[in-house]
């Protein structure tokens, strides 16, 4: 006997369904490209795979919905049709082998992601390191005492080739600071830091932000966004890699982080508009560290996607709390 299947439930099918086929295409042809030459998949031919991201954004429209996470309250509802779990198992297939072969991409290429994974990571910062003020284009070899750090990261713009600039935030606790930062996530991380100020000055904590970009693109980023925190520049990652801060593929391209990144595509959220020649590695990962007056790490949060920041408040409640490094 047939099914009795709402219209509703025909939809969710019909979508999950578009979204299965085209994520197998995708992840298909990346696979043949990677056979033939992994050194020409990678960085070129693999932003295709970004595609994803658009497929996605169409499923949830297709449903009525804006987040993966309500989706999955959709097809919760209709799992006790055979063709729904059919095509949920599907898809849940679909994303272990796209993780899969993105991390057999990070392991082959020995990112730095996955050399500087378990590997030491710095719990003191010199207050002579030396960076470049992003605004001044001076050198700045004292850091504020009491720091907080954000480091920035590049990240896809909204489909394939398409991305913006991001990075990572330095904290420094001793001085007020005021603004938002780069890329669309980075952005949307400084800009509630900046609504939460009240916060931040309770503890003295001031933040910088950190990129690795150049000067002329990160005062595009810094113009566009209306950031007021100061910015500076470590072009070499010499602080990124200190912190254990890579590159990854997987961690940027998986299949969550793209059906994420569709949320926003479904929003309509604009990213920086920053010229395709600063876009440099937005593969590179960021994070959040708070150091103290003499420089120690009290607080650290390397981010796992680009997405991936620490809430504003907590962030707060860890400075005013902790006397040993933390991570969170």
């Amino acid at each position: 006997m047939a099914e009795d299947i709402s219209e509703a439930e025909d939809t969710l099918i019909y979508g999950l369904t578009g979204l299965n086929t085209m994520g197998r295409i995708l992840l298909e042809n990346g696979k043949q490209e990677a056979a033939g030459s992994i050194e020409d998949f990678v960085p070129n031919k693999i932003t295709t795979l970004f595609g994803l991201m658009t497929c996605a954004a169409n499923f949830y429209n297709s449903i009525g919905v804006k987040k993966r996470i309500d989706a999955e309250d959709v097809w919760k509802k209709s799992y006790h049709h055979a063709k729904v779990q059919e095509q949920v198992e599907e898809l849940l297939q679909l994303e272990e082998e796209w993780d899969a072969f993105l991390d057999r991409i990070d392991t082959e290429l020995k990112t730095s992601d996955k050399r500087l994974t378990g590997g030491p990571t710095s719990q003191n910062l010199s207050a002579d390191t030396p960076l470049t003020d992003a605004r001044s284009g001076e050198t700045r070899r004292k850091l504020q005492r009491k720091s907080c750090l954000l480091f920035k990261q590049k990240l896809p713009k909204q489909t394939l080739c398409c991305e913006c600039d991001s990075g990572n935030v330095l904290w420094e606790r001793g001085e007020s600071a005021a603004g938002p930062d780069p890329t669309l996530w980075m952005t949307t991380h400084v800009a509630e830091l900046a609504t939460q100020q009240g916060l931040l000055d309770s503890q003295s904590a001031r933040v910088l932000v950190v990129s690795f970009g150049c000067r002329e693109g990160a005062q595009i980023w810094l113009d566009q966004t209306g950031c007021k925190y100061d910015m500076l520049l470590d072009p070499e990652r010499k602080i990124y890699k200190a912190f254990g801060l890579g590159s990854s593929y997987s961690n940027v391209m998986n299949f969550d982080s793209l059906l994420q990144y569709a949320e926003y595509v479904v929003l309509g959220q604009e990213f920086p508009d920053i010229p395709p020649r600063f876009l440099e590695d937005f593969y590179q990962m960021g994070g959040d560290f708070v150091l103290d007056e003499g420089g120690t790490v009290i607080l650290s949060h390397p981010c796992k996607n680009p997405m991936d920041r620490p809430e504003v408040a907590q962030m707060v409640a860890t400075i005013s709390s902790v006397g040993r490094p933390t991570s969170f």
